[in-house]
């Protein structure tokens, strides 16, 4: 399994049009604090055996698995170096940012776009070959105002964006919220080293990691649930898509707890039963 690391800080460049942490401004430079840790990768590829049955690891909060990643807080036009983020990327990426204080109604959808924060981003490569995203059609969730006293955006509205390798390839992967409701979800953006940009993929609703098997680049998700059932997956990257290979379903009845496992073909392998005992 993953190894969690003790959290580590470093700083990073950001230029953007208000003074935020370490943009170079005229009186000095401010830090920006953000957490990071290191990962451990190895290249093992391939299913797992027909009649495996995986030891699915507890649900934990879907935020665990950025542990090993990088979380920032946009507020306005940011951009910054791949390299601070990942020292195995170059070039640069830039958050363009959208914001109008006076639309406060969410009445009229069709003016949503102009408070989702981030609307699109650039990232330039070190040969200067630019690449531009808008995901404003894929953005369905306001920026929020920080209301801790405590931080550096307090009073401010602002977007999280997050940096970790989702799919175990060795570089960290771009994700943005996409929508909130009775469980988040988020836009997932792959890092393609062919062309130094990141990629969207669409991984529909149910795709939310929750924690990782390096040794055999397996991803655990949290894929559904309800007030009675949940539904894990596990998944592996293989030629550029994420394949289920297996998935536990656990259901709680008044008298039992059920669990059914099923391979990548949705057959069933083996069903666990125990008595559901109440206090």
């Amino acid at each position: 399994m993953r190894i969690y690391l003790p959290v580590l800080f470093f700083t990073i460049l950001i230029t953007s049009c208000n003074p935020t942490p370490n943009v170079k401004i005229n009186n000095g430079t401010e830090d920006l604090i953000i957490q990071s840790s290191e990962s451990m990768l190895d290249n093992t590829r391939g299913f797992i055996a027909d009649d495996t049955i995986l030891t699915f690891p507890p649900l934990s909060p879907y935020w665990e698995f950025l542990e090993d990643g990088v979380i920032i807080k946009v507020s306005c036009d940011t951009a910054m170096l791949l390299k601070s983020i990942d020292e195995n990327m170059s070039g640069s990426i830039k958050f363009n940012w959208n914001y109008d204080e006076s639309y406060s109604s969410l009445d009229d959808k069709s003016q949503f776009h102009k408070i989702i924060g981030i609307h699109s981003f650039d990232v330039t490569t070190k040969d200067n070959i630019k690449y531009f995203q808008d995901i404003s059609n894929i953005t369905h969730i306001e920026a929020f105002t920080d209301f801790d006293p405590n931080s550096y955006y307090y009073s401010r509205p602002y977007k999280e964006v997050f940096f970790t390798d989702v799919n175990l390839d060795g570089y960290k992967d771009l994700i943005t919220k996409a929508s909130s409701g009775r469980s988040m979800h988020y836009n997932y953006f792959f890092y393609d080293v062919s062309r130094n940009t990141f990629e969207y993929y669409d991984l529909g609703c149910c795709f939310r990691p929750f924690d990782f098997d390096d040794s055999k680049k397996i991803i655990y998700s949290y894929d559904d649930g309800m007030a009675n059932e949940i539904v894990l997956g596990a998944y592996q990257w293989v030629n550029n898509e994420f394949v289920r290979i297996q998935c536990e379903t656990t259901t709680w009845y008044e008298d039992s707890i059920v669990t059914i496992f099923k391979d990548q073909y949705n057959s069933v392998i083996h069903q666990f039963n125990k008595p559901n005992i109440q206090d």
